[in-house]
Formats: structure tokens, sequence, C-alpha cells
């Protein structure tokens, strides 16, 4: 992740260690072994879904697809099909800093990283390929919908589901929020 807005045409020829020693960003080698160095946690929850501040995914979208269109095991985050995804969460400590954590193959990795300002600008990530990597390809797993549901994810993640019916609502918006709500 990086708070730079670099351009494709830049300078820079490696995230490590060039992106790296201009400050303002956060990288982390991925190998063939990452998933087993780092300390595992599970901000995905567990349900069939996962669910984020911008909307909610099918946890199925995070797991490695195998030539034959099932679902794979046993692969390694460098294999092909492997599924490697990025995301910061807000620490718990410092209302102003996040970690970052990889998500491998359907698997929170656990943070690689922590202190991240993400309320003083945009984060971009960044992909630097290294080696036999032949193919990389970007795929954004949520959306909003609706304004809708926007509004409803934006009221959830401020005001807990059990203080949902005291709020100055009108009661068909109330159970939208407690039928539908994260």
């Amino acid at each position: 992740l990086t708070q730079l807005d670099i351009k494709p045409a830049s300078a820079l020829q490696y995230a490590l260690p060039d992106l790296a020693n201009l400050g303002h960003s956060w990288v982390f080698p991925i190998t063939r072994t990452v998933g087993n160095s780092m300390l595992k946690s599970n901000i995905l929850g567990n349900g069939i879904n996962v669910k984020t501040s911008r909307g909610v995914f099918p946890r199925s979208l995070l797991k490695p697809i195998s030539q034959d269109g099932g679902a794979s095991t046993d692969i390694l985050p460098t294999d092909t099909n492997s599924r490697i995804g990025v995301i910061f969460v807000p620490s718990e400590h410092e209302a102003d800093k996040a970690e970052m954590h990889f998500i491998i193959n359907g698997e929170d990795q656990g943070p690689c990283t922590h202190d991240i300002p993400y309320t003083k600008g945009a984060l971009h990530v960044v992909i630097d390929v290294y080696g036999t990597t032949k193919q990389v390809k970007i795929i954004q797993l949520y959306g909003i919908s609706t304004l809708q549901g926007a509004c409803r994810d934006a009221i959830l993640a401020r005001v807990k589901k059990s203080a949902i019916p005291e709020l100055p609502l009108p009661e068909s918006l109330k159970n939208y929020l407690l039928q539908y709500g994260l």
C-alpha cells in the first residue's frame, strides 16, 4: 500500500527498496511460504459471506479455483490461480492508524504491518511482480449496489444493532436495518 501518487511510467524500478525508501508506503513480499510465517487472524469472520464497510461478498471469491473449475486445496501463494488480497483494518488503539493484512487463498494471514495513517490520504495498491510470475489479475470484490445499501452500511458501522430500535427513524427503516444489516 502507498499514499504516493505513483504513475506506471515513473522512475521507480522496484517496490523494494525504491518505493519503500520514499516513505508513506508499506511493502511486504509474498513468497511461497508467506502463509506459514505470519500470525493468522480472522478479520473475515466465519460465515459464508465476508462483511466489510463497503458491502458483503461471498467468501468463495477468495478461494482458488482449480484448472477444472472446482475448489482447489493446498495451493501455494505463488501458484497459478492463487488468490491474494490486501486489506487494511483500522486499529483498535489509534483512531487514525490501520494495519495491513494479506488474505491468501481465503485465509487472513494476520497483520503484516501496523501504523498506516489511513486517514491522511488515499491508499493505492501496488503490485510488483518478480521472478517467473506470468500474470496478475486484479478483481474488485465488492461495490455499493444502491444508495440504500450504502446508507445502511454507514449506519451499521456506527451504531450497534441493539441500539437500532431506539433510533429516531421510521419503523420500516429500523426493520430494514435489522433484517438486512451486517
